[in-house]
C-alpha cells in the first residue's frame, strides 16, 4: 500500500517530534511505501475560501502552491495519517492549513450522511485515514473535541476506513508502538 503521511509538528514541540518518529519507525518496519511530508517546509496559503477550486479550475486550487500537491497526493495513497499535536483540541496551524486546502477533492453538491449534509465525494476512491494528536497528559475536553473533529472530517473525506489516537508526551516508546501498531489494523495496514 501507499501511505502518505503529514506531518503537522511544529519547531518548539519536542516531545511531540518524538511520538512522530516512533510512528514514522514503525511504518518503516511494514512493506508499505511510504511518503512523508514536513508540513511547516512546505508553502501552503490558507484557504481563501473563494471556491475556484468547484468553478474556475475544478478539482484543483486556484493558488499554485504545495497546497496543490497535497490535495493531489492524499487522493494518490491508500492510507493518509494526520499527525499533530492537539492544540485546543484541533490540528497544528500546518496541518490545519494542509486539510483545509483538501477541498477541491469533493464537489460543491450535497447528499445526506446520517440525517447531515455533506459534499458528495470527487472521486470514487479514497485513502483510509488516521488521525494522531499528542498532548502533555490527558485532557479528556480536549480529547473529546480532537476527537469529534476527527470523525467530522473522515465523514466529509470519505474513507472506508479511519481511526483515531492521542499520545503523549512522556508514554513510553513500547506503549505508543503497541498502540499504533492496533491503529495499523484498524485500517488494514497490517
Amino acid at each position: 500500500m501507499n501511505v502518505l503521511l503529514l506531518n503537522g509538528v511544529n519547531k518548539k514541540e519536542e516531545h511531540a517530534a518524538q511520538i512522530y518518529q516512533v510512528i514514522y519507525q514503525s511504518l518503516k518496519t511494514t512493506n508499505h511505501k511510504i511518503k512523508s511530508y514536513d508540513l511547516r517546509q512546505l508553502n501552503i496559503a490558507p484557504c481563501m475560501g473563494c471556491f475556484g477550486c468547484w468553478i474556475q479550475t475544478p478539482g484543483e486550487c486556484i493558488v499554485d502552491d504545495d497546497g496543490r500537491l497535497i490535495a493531489r497526493e492524499l487522493i494518490r495513497h491508500d492510507v493518509v495519517i494526520c499527525f499533530s499535536p492537539v492544540t485546543f483540541g484541533g490540528y497544528s496551524y500546518e496541518l490545519k492549513k494542509a486539510m483545509d486546502r483538501f477541498i477541491p477533492d469533493i464537489l460543491p453538491f450535497f447528499r445526506i450522511i446520517q440525517n447531515e449534509i455533506h459534499h458528495v465525494p470527487r472521486y470514487k476512491k479514497y485513502p483510509n485515514l488516521i488521525f494522531i494528536g499528542t498532548l502533555p497528559s490527558e485532557n479528556l475536553a480536549m480529547e473529546k473535541t480532537f476527537f469529534q473533529l476527527n470523525y467530522r472530517n473522515a465523514m466529509n473525506m470519505n474513507p472506508n476506513l479511519y481511526s483515531q489516537a492521542i499520545f503523549y508526551h512522556q508514554q513510553p516508546e513500547e506503549e505508543i508502538k503497541s498502540k499504533f501498531k492496533k491503529i495499523m489494523k484498524d485500517v488494514e495496514l497490517i
